[in-house]
C-alpha cells in the first residue's frame, strides 16, 4: 500500500509540474504583434518574396503620401544557398503597381518596413505605429501575390476576410497554391491562467494532501490493529 501511495504523489507532482512548466512558458512568451507570418505550399516556380495585398479603401489611412518612396527590405534565400539575397526593388516593380482592387502592403501602405522569404517560409516585420491586427481590422479582406526578384507578380492566392479582433495576436496565414487561410494565435486569457493556476497551487496540493493525511491515518490505525492483535496474542498465549 506504501508503495502504491508513493507512486501516485510522484505521479501528481510530476504532472503539477509538467503543468505548471507549460503555462509558466505560455504566460511569458508574449505574441508578435509587429509581425506576419506566412507559410507557403506549391508556390510557383521562380518565387522569390511573398507580399500581402490589402484590399482598397479610399482615404487609406496607411497609404502611402503621393511622392513618396516606398522604404521595405526585401531578401530571399533559395533552397540551394545559405545567405540572404537582398532585392533592390522600387515603386515602378510590377507588386508595386498591382492595383485589381487589391494593393502591396509593402510598396502601398507605410507600416510594412521588411520581408524575408527562405524555402516556403514568409516574415514580414511592421513598424510600432500599428500592430498586426489594426492592419486586418481596418482592411478586411486580404490576399498573398508571388513575386519573383524583379518584383513581377506570378500568381495571386483567392481572397479571404479577416474577422474582427481585439486580442493581441499573431497571424499565421497559409498560402497553398491559390488556396489561402489564416489563423490567430492570441495572448492566454487572464481568466483561464487564473483558473489553472489555482487548480495548481490550491486544488491540487489540497487533494495531495488529504491523500497524504488520509494515509498516514490508515497508516497509524493499521499499525495500532497489529500492536491490538500483537497484544491479544500474548496475552492469549501467556493463559495457556
Amino acid at each position: 500500500m506504501r508503495t502504491r501511495i508513493s507512486v501516485f504523489i510522484a505521479a501528481l507532482f510530476t504532472v503539477i509540474v509538467c503543468t505548471f512548466g507549460g503555462i509558466d512558458a505560455c504566460a511569458m512568451t508574449p505574441v508578435e504583434t509587429d509581425s506576419i507570418i506566412i507559410n507557403c505550399r506549391n508556390e510557383p516556380e521562380g518565387t522569390a518574396f511573398v507580399d500581402v495585398l490589402f484590399r482598397n479603401r479610399e482615404k487609406d489611412k496607411y497609404g502611402l503620401d503621393d511622392g513618396e518612396e516606398p522604404h521595405c527590405e526585401i531578401s530571399f534565400r533559395a533552397d540551394n544557398e545559405n545567405n540572404f539575397k537582398e532585392l533592390e526593388l522600387g515603386k515602378d516593380c510590377g507588386i508595386a503597381r498591382y492595383n485589381d482592387g487589391y494593393s502591396s502592403l509593402l510598396f502601398c501602405k507605410k507600416p510594412a518596413t521588411s520581408v524575408h522569404y527562405s524555402r516556403g517560409y514568409g516574415y514580414m516585420m511592421i513598424s510600432d505605429m500599428v500592430q498586426n491586427k489594426d492592419l486586418f481590422n481596418y482592411y478586411g479582406e486580404f490576399r498573398i501575390a508571388y513575386c519573383d526578384e524583379k518584383g513581377n507578380v506570378l500568381q495571386v492566392t483567392d481572397a479571404v476576410k479577416a474577422e474582427k479582433n481585439s486580442s493581441n495576436s499573431e497571424y499565421h496565414i497559409s498560402a497553398d497554391g491559390t488556396s489561402l487561410s489564416y489563423e490567430l494565435r492570441a495572448e492566454p486569457k487572464i481568466g483561464l491562467l487564473l483558473l489553472i493556476l489555482f487548480v495548481i497551487y490550491i486544488l491540487l496540493p489540497s487533494i495531495l494532501l488529504a491523500i497524504v493525511i488520509k494515509w498516514i491515518a490508515s497508516f497509524i490505525r493499521h499499525r495500532k490493529e497489529e500492536k491490538k492483535q500483537l497484544t491479544d496474542y500474548t496475552q492469549d498465549y501467556y493463559k495457556k
